[in-house]
């Protein structure tokens, strides 16, 4: 186990720590510059979790899941993804997060909340009235990530905060750093917080011949779901640094 994780473990308890709101913004971006270096060996993981071979079981999920920490401040975990396999799109409520790949390539398209009329009509009704099955997004241009770029993908909870990833040209590693964790309450509402799954609806009035291939700059409507069948996860077991232990 390196010692940068257990820089990157001690940066995120004083980046989520209440203690240092004042600092947030620095002291994320120096997480993110930590995370940025962050290799697979780094994190202790079996390499063997990422080969195509791993995933030739009959009974194999496309998706591996493996929670590396969790405490009422943030959460780590490494997701690994069959190759060609799309984790669909999700949303990260009142949430930061940063995106490492560990191993292999990964397309990121990221949507960014875009209130219309109607959404923020619907942002004056009481919580118990508020029809939230839409949301008004703008995408973001896509982004290609792998181990050799030293750099992360982020969200907050006004950018990039719906996202799908997809493996390319073979299985691939990515780890995460949530901010607050799910399953958390989120003020003022105390509303559960919760992983919501979505299918877009491009706003044919946004589609211009001028616009990138990738999509970006294209507004859509992001309409809740239930979870895709097709997405499910093995889990696989980690063992703890003695770092991660003793808090």
């Amino acid at each position: 186990m390196s010692s940068l994780f257990a820089r990157v473990f001690k940066q995120a308890k004083i980046t989520f720590d209440i203690k240092n709101a004042d600092m947030f913004k620095t002291n994320f971006n120096n997480l993110k510059q930590l995370v940025d270096q962050l290799t697979f060996s780094d994190v202790n993981l079996n390499p063997e979790s990422v080969t195509r071979k791993s995933f030739q079981h009959i009974d194999a999920a496309p998706c591996k899941y493996i929670g590396i920490y969790e405490d009422e401040l943030f959460t780590m975990s490494v997701f690994v993804l069959n190759e060609n396999f799309k984790m669909p799109l999700h949303d990260h409520p009142a949430m930061f997060g940063i995106l490492r790949v560990l191993a292999g390539k990964i397309q990121v398209q990221s949507y960014t909340r875009a209130n219309s009329v109607d959404e923020v009509a619907n942002e004056s009704l009481p919580p118990n009235q508020k029809r939230t099955s839409q949301v008004y997004t703008k995408a973001e241009p896509v982004k290609y990530l792998d181990v050799s770029m030293n750099d992360c993908a982020l969200l907050t909870p006004n950018e990039r905060n719906f996202h799908e990833i997809m493996a390319v040209n073979g299985p691939a590693a990515f780890f995460d750093i949530l901010s607050p964790p799910y399953n958390t309450n989120i003020q003022p509402d105390n509303v559960r917080r919760s992983c919501s799954f979505y299918k877009k609806i491009l706003l044919s009035s946004t589609t211009d011949a001028s616009s990138p291939a990738n999509t970006g700059g294209q507004n859509y409507i992001l309409e809740r779901i239930p979870t895709p069948h097709y997405y499910y996860c093995d889990t696989e077991e980690y063992e703890k640094p003695e770092f991660m232990k003793i808090e």
